[in-house]
């Protein structure tokens, strides 16, 4: 039967039966969905995050035992070291939990191998740990640093990669879920608004053909569902009270809309939730005595909940007693009230119970809710115990005119435990200072009070402890921050290698251009050139250092370090630019300053370096003087305060300046940046580098009558290994005259290539080049270079993979390899030396830098010494064949290059017009082509080609050869 033939009633079954099983399906899709995106979440919370947190704590705990065993092997006094190992059973006691703790979590196969990978390294990096403190207890403090500095700095470093793997699997894994979840959420997002949209035509359309029977219900179902459509979930159709297919769907309808209020509801809630606990734990932050913190806590809670009058009260040290601790519009404070016994009226028998109690009849005698216009009894009273570890540590009363709702106190129950948390952290922070004051005022009587000492460190230990346990939750949002720090860093980090590359080329030709011009205008235009590539290379560097210090990724490398010879060298550096100036150089040191004390030498050189450099800048007169001093700590001379000073008599610095010049590119007001320079980082590195030696950074000034920059190194161990003296290198690269070698240089930039060639044009080094890995290693076992320059940055193959196939193939595992690479990072150098390369070079490379090196490798000569110098090297080159026909012409053909070529290409090379170059190029190739001379021909397109690509650097250096070309047309 047609459609059209059958009854309405028929038709309506039809219509409204097709409807409200669409409906029905919509309902179990949701049903589906929601779960799908439930368990996708559930994985992220429930397994991933936790999992991250325990594998960070575990290479936070590694991290700082590998620190303390450094200071344990440098460390002289038999105190420090008693402490030091103490903390290192501590440490590893720690990163034990954090093993369980993570255990419990696997979720996967690949993660499980990892932690299997990572557990064994653990025990052998233990092991390795328990040998480096018998070779520490018996005094064998160099096998002690060496074994620390190879086998367990290498274990460590194997550590600290699988636990990033493991990180990366969890964070992969928690990715993947979200964006599941994300998927899901579209998705049903997406069929639900399709499927209602084609139900709202649906009905407009049979709305229009049938009768008014079902035209009315139709318009008022339309009217829901764009209601709910734009977000209105309170509609209800309650006027279609029917039993027929109409009043069905309306009550479908109905369930839906309650559904999704529902479903709402339940979202607010869980928000409001979060943000209750959110703002609670950011009023409990920072270093809070207990009352403070309470009357926060009481404070916070009572207008959060929209409650008229709140208490809390903590127990005492008995655990007898409440004690009245804060209070929130309390206005009467009786005795009675201020000191409550446990287990005596409602608040103590809650704290007995240890539950919670809550009193919708509130009794007549109990407080009031007071204000100026009079009192009123409260409706609801609500009683929470906090409990820490199984123990009673305070109670919360609530007092409010409305009744407490169920989501009220859920929220109660779930902060309660973060409050315990918190006021057990102060209370722990409260003891901890007591201890503290105890035990300096037992200092005098030491020797007879040992055994209660080390009773009281041990309960401090504990303590300490419990405070770092209740804290851990607070570090989620620091960790948060690091990332995005981090990923700034290595931005930063990427963004110096690339203009490190262009720089390599461009300090490099401007200076084999600096030796090659005598003109003093452009000798001027070229030391503008190499100022401002050196400037820009030091900004970089500052940029990298900053960078480094907010990720976290610069460490401070504590060794035995000589104050004298940090001295001695900082004044030969800076001798010369302030004698220059005409200024005095004054420098006053203790002469009992140890030889030897534990310090970071690179890093103490950079912070001189700085203040001085300043010093210099910002004095025209007068004097620079260098300061320093020491204070011993303890009484065995094992640690003392290193306090270093430099003072002048320059332009002086403002006081509303002398905060603002440690910020970062900040400098003071109304300096002459045309005059003075610089990007405002130097002192911000220098504040920070200090910092992170545990130090402060101090300046005093006054305008125009100098500044004095303190230093002051807090508690600097001495060391008992004396500091190795640095050897002698190399002086200038003129001085080294090499023998004749090969060098195999492998770089994909061909300006790296050509600056290099340059700088060995005028010795006898042959210079072979490749462009890429593969290439490197096909021309090493061809032409068996004495040294190999290779970039770690190649297409086809990169350095790191062509250096491991260079050292397996028998032909080339012999041949020393120099690593060239832009990269800044401590990192990357680490993985080059530790992949075995024999030397490193960080770009851009400097000759003299270059030479120094290659000395290491190649056989050489020093001028200084020999006295004798360098002979020119012989042409070497083949002999080139010509007819009798171009022979018989050479006298003709060398008259016409002296007499026309040679003043036009002294024309050119003053004006420096691209088409006169090229003129002059076409010129000579039409020369050697009409009297066969191939290579004048070969000559003269080659400048027509650099001319026409106008590669300037290439035409300038064949358009510089153009006289050593006649020279060599006279010799045929």
């Amino acid at each position: 039967m047609k459609f059209m033939d059958m009854k309405l009633k028929t038709k309506q079954w039809i219509i409204f039966g097709s409807i409200l099983m669409m409906l029905v399906i919509v309902y179990f899709i949701s049903i589906y969905r929601m779960s799908m995106l439930k368990s996708d979440l559930d994985e992220i919370t429930t397994n991933r995050l936790p999992a991250i947190i325990a594998i960070s704590d575990m290479n936070l705990n590694i991290s700082e035992l590998r620190r303390t065993q450094l200071q344990h092997a440098y460390s002289s006094s038999d105190s420090l070291k008693r402490h030091y190992e103490g903390l290192m059973i501590t440490l590893i006691e720690r990163v034990m939990e954090n093993i369980d703790s993570y255990n419990q979590l696997i979720s996967d196969q690949e993660e499980r191998e990892y932690y299997q990978m990572f557990d064994r390294e653990w025990e052998k990096y233990l092991d390795l740990s328990n040998t480096v403190l018998d070779l520490s207890r018996e005094n064998r403090m160099q096998d002690a640093l060496l074994m620390l500095n190879t086998d367990v700095r290498e274990v460590f470093n194997e550590l600290t990669t699988d636990l990033l793997k493991l990180v990366e699997i969890n964070r992969s894994v928690s990715f993947d879920a979200a964006e599941r979840a994300e998927v899901t959420f579209e998705d049903y997002k997406s069929l639900f608004t399709h499927i209602l949209i084609f139900v709202t035509i649906f009905i407009i359309l049979v709305s229009m053909g049938l009768a008014r029977l079902i035209n009315r219900p139709i318009k008022k179902l339309e009217y829901a569902a764009k209601s709910v459509s734009e977000g209105d979930l309170n509609v209800n159709i309650d006027s279609i009270i029917r039993k027929d297919e109409v009043g069905t769907l309306a009550t479908s309808f109905n369930q839906m809309t309650h559904s999704l209020r529902e479903a709402k509801k339940e979202s607010e809630d869980t928000d409001w939730l979060k943000t209750g606990v959110n703002e609670l734990n950011v009023k409990m932050r920072g270093d809070q005595d207990v009352a403070a913190l309470a009357q926060n806590i009481i404070t916070y809670l009572a207008q959060y909940l929209n409650s008229q009058v709140g208490t809390i009260y903590l127990v005492d040290e008995t655990w007898k007693h409440l004690i009245l601790t804060g209070s929130f519009a309390l206005s009467e404070t009786t005795e009675k009230k201020a000191k409550i016994k446990i287990g005596d009226g409602l608040l103590g028998q809650a704290a007995l119970d240890k539950e919670l109690l809550h009193i919708k009849e509130v009794p007549e005698d109990y407080f009031h809710i007071d204000s100026s216009t009079g009192s009123i009894l409260p409706r609801n009273i609500v009683i929470k115990p906090f409990i820490f570890e199984g123990a009673l540590t305070g109670v919360i009363e609530l007092g409010s005119l409305k009744d407490f709702t169920s989501r009220e106190l859920e929220f109660l129950n779930v902060v309660m435990e973060n409050i315990a948390t918190g006021i057990h952290s102060a209370q722990s922070r409260n003891q901890i200072k007591k201890l503290l004051e105890e035990t300096v005022s037992m200092a005098d009587r030491l020797n007879e009070q040992q055994g209660e000492l080390k009773r009281a460190n041990e309960e401090l230990e504990d303590q300490a402890k419990a405070l770092t346990k209740s804290e851990e939750k607070l570090k989620q949002a620091l960790d948060a921050s690091e990332v995005a720090s981090r990923s700034k860093s290595e931005f930063l980090a990427n963004m110096s290698h690339e203009i490190r590359t262009p720089l390599n080329a461009v300090l490099g030709f401007s200076d084999l251009l600096d030796s090659l011009i005598s003109d003093p205008k452009q000798k001027n235009y070229v030391e503008a050139i190499k100022s401002s590539g050196k400037n820009l290379l030091t900004l970089i560097n500052d940029i990298l250092d900053l960078s480094k210090i907010e990720a976290g990724k610069l460490e401070i490398q504590y060794e035995p370090v000589n104050p004298y010879t940090v001295f001695n060298e900082i004044q030969q550096i800076f001798a010369l630019k302030i004698s220059q100036k005409g200024l005095d150089f004054e420098i006053d040191i203790d002469s009992d300053i140890p030889e030897s004390i534990l310090l970071d030498e690179a890093r103490l050189r950079q912070i001189l370096f700085n203040l001085i450099g300043n010093a210099i800048k910002y004095t025209e007169e007068g004097f620079i003087k260098l300061s320093s001093k020491k204070i011993y700590t303890l009484d065995d001379k094992s640690t003392l305060d290193f306090i270093i000073s430099v003072e002048d008599s320059g332009i002086g610095i403002p006081p509303e300046s002398q905060k603002k010049i440690f910020e970062s590119f900040k400098q003071q007001e109304g300096q002459s940046v045309k005059k003075y320079g610089g990007t405002g980082l130097g002192l911000t590195i220098s504040k920070r580098l200090v910092e992170m030696m545990g130090g402060e950074i101090n300046v005093r000034s006054k305008v125009n009558e100098g500044s004095i920059f303190e230093i002051v190194l807090k508690d600097i161990s001495v060391s008992s290994v004396k500091p190795q003296e640095s050897e002698v290198v190399i002086r200038d690269a003129a001085d080294i005259d090499f023998e004749p070698a090969r060098i195999l240089l492998g770089d994909d930039i061909v300006h790296n290539r050509i600056l290099v060639k340059e700088y060995f044009s005028n010795t006898r080094i042959e210079i072979v080049e490749a462009e890429n890995g593969k290439e490197v290693i096909e021309k090493a076992h061809e032409k068996r270079p004495d040294v190999i320059l290779l970039d770690m940055r190649m297409p086809v193959m990169d350095g790191y993979e062509a250096f491991e196939k260079l050292r397996a193939h028998e032909k080339s595992n012999d041949i020393p390899v120099v690593a060239l690479t832009a990269s800044a990072l401590k990192q990357d150098r680490d993985k080059i030396l530790n992949k075995g390369f024999d030397g490193y070079l960080r770009k851009p490379v400097q000759r003299s830098d270059l030479f120094r090196e290659l000395t290491r490798f190649l056989k050489f000569t020093d001028k200084n010494d020999t006295g004798k110098k360098a002979e020119p090297e012989k042409n070497t080159m083949a002999p080139i064949d010509i007819s009798d026909n171009t022979r018989a012409k050479l006298p003709e053909i060398t008259s016409e290059l002296q007499e026309i070529f040679i003043p036009l290409w002294e024309k050119i090379r003053n004006f420096n017009n691209i088409d006169d170059f090229k003129d002059f190029g076409i010129r000579l190739k039409e020369l050697g082509a009409n009297n066969t001379l191939d290579m004048l021909e070969e000559y003269g397109a080659g400048i027509q080609e650099y001319a026409e690509n106008f590669d300037i650097e290439q035409l300038n250096s064949e358009v510089e050869s153009f006289t050593a070309l006649i020279d060599r047309i006279k010799e045929l």
